[in-house]
């Protein structure tokens, strides 16, 4: 019976575990250096998609925290009502984003059209919803 071959990365000194540090930031950096690889940088879609991301983000955010503040003071809703109506934004997000892909993907025709309907579909019915739910 032979003894298991020892890979050269397995085999750690001392001073190895110190650079490395108790969290892994090694690890940490190599992940980073992947994901912000030169071939990304010179994408112009990633800085378009980032910056997309970024005021999607900011809107969200800022409906999350504003909206009940604002149905409960301007609006005159009760403190429970303005929350609900502004809980339900992010619900209808959330069950919206997880069921677009599926539908979008049993329909057929080029890759925009097929993006395009499930979207269009889901933001009336979600207008029409939002009006009877919350008028």
């Amino acid at each position: 019976v032979s003894a298991p071959a020892v890979l050269p990365h397995a085999q750690d000194t001392g001073g190895e575990k110190r650079r490395r540090g108790a969290c892994g930031l090694m690890a940490v950096r190599r992940f980073l250096s992947g994901a912000c690889s030169p071939e990304l940088r010179g994408v112009p879609q990633v800085y378009i998609a980032a910056l997309a991301a970024f005021f999607v983000k900011f809107v969200r955010y800022a409906l999350l925290f504003w909206l009940p503040y604002y149905n409960w003071a301007v609006l005159g809703f009760d403190a429970s009502k303005a929350a609900y109506h502004a809980s339900i934004f992010e619900l209808g997000g959330f069950v919206g984003s997880m069921s677009i892909g599926p539908i979008s993907d049993r329909l057929d025709g080029p890759g925009a059209h097929r993006r395009a309907a499930p979207s269009a579909v889901l933001l009336l019915a979600g207008a029409v919803l939002l009006g009877i739910i919350c008028p």
